[in-house]
């Protein structure tokens, strides 16, 4: 935890576009440890495009426009001139145009910033995007329900219909929807997607080791919660300490639960000695039951020692009758 926000560890699955556009305004990237939600916190915070306004004369306003970001070494005057005019529509900062990106492209994304001016686009993706995928993704765009998110590029896991198939739940769902992971099945990416269509917070992809109905069951309880639920994280938690904060996660549907919160001991006391000695959980181990045992040690000695007064008093009965037969 840092604060009161929890650490993500994305395993391979982090959105680096949204670390690239954000190096491109600011200098520098977002913090990688971030969750979907401060992802897109962060991204809306760096492209906020504010609209000042000023009454210079009483009943007049006037609107001052921040400024457009300049232009890159490959955007054409003329592309500039279309996205100044286009910025001066839209809320979030439009990015220039990229080497990659064909003007074609740019074209269609300044169009999508006009229709949906509070979206956040990206521009294409030359290693994971075919031309006509990248279109699909600026008209998903610009049907989007909810302000201030964004379609992430199609991903080189993804296929074509699966990809297809996150640009329709991106079109209702309120938070960001995350692409296929490097350690998802198909099967697992169909049912995160049916279940997102579902929930108002991000569902991350299955993290590696995660058993699948562990994931299945992630996947349901997130459709009750207000926060994504992180995945099992190998490094910071058992399978049997995840499997606690699952059940935690019900009675603390409204917040994000990290691997190895307290909250998780309290409502789920280890039983365990593999739970107990989860990493950041509890550090007090699970005796073995030694009574039983013990009791049963008491029990054998001293059935023993009966046995053997009862031989000695046998003994003792039977000394004065010899003597009696003797004489």
């Amino acid at each position: 935890m840092q604060g009161d926000v929890p650490l993500f560890a994305w395993g391979g699955d982090y959105p680096a576009i949204i670390g690239s556009m954000v190096r491109e305004v600011l200098g520098r990237p977002t913090s990688e440890n971030f969750g979907p939600f401060d992802l897109m916190r962060t991204m809306n915070e760096t492209f906020k495009h504010e609209l000042p306004v000023s009454s210079r004369r009483k009943g007049v306003a006037q609107v001052a426009k921040s400024k457009a970001l300049p232009a890159s070494r490959d955007e054409r005057e003329e592309e500039t001139t279309r996205r100044k005019e286009a910025q001066a529509e839209s809320n979030k900062l439009i990015l220039p145009r990229p080497k990659h990106e064909p003007s074609e492209l740019f074209l269609r994304r300044i169009d999508a910033h006009r229709t949906n001016p509070d979206a956040i686009i990206a521009p294409f993706s030359l290693e994971t995007e075919e031309p006509m995928q990248c279109v699909k993704r600026f008209v998903a765009t610009k049907n989007m329900a909810h302000p201030g998110l964004m379609v992430l590029p199609k991903v080189k896991v993804e296929t074509a219909t699966e990809f297809e198939q996150r640009l329709a739940v991106c079109q209702k769902c309120p938070s960001l929807v995350l692409p296929r992971g490097v350690h998802e099945s198909a099967d697992d990416f169909k049912r995160r997607m049916a279940k997102q269509a579902e929930a108002t917070a991000a569902i991350m992809p299955r993290s590696a080791k995660e058993e699948p109905t562990d994931f299945q069951n992630r996947c349901v309880l997130a459709v009750r919660c207000e926060e994504t639920i992180h995945p099992y994280d190998a490094a910071r938690e058992t399978l049997s300490a995840f499997e606690c904060r699952l059940r935690a996660q019900k009675e603390y549907s409204s917040e994000a639960l990290a691997p190895g919160d307290e909250k998780v001991l309290k409502l789920c006391p280890p039983v365990l000695s593999n739970v107990a000695n989860a990493p950041g959980l509890s550090s007090k181990k699970v005796e073995p039951v030694q009574e039983q045992q013990g009791g049963e040690a008491t029990d054998a000695k001293q059935k023993e020692e009966d046995d053997e007064e009862g031989q000695r008093q046998q003994q003792d009965d039977q000394e004065p009758r010899a003597k009696l037969e003797v004489e």
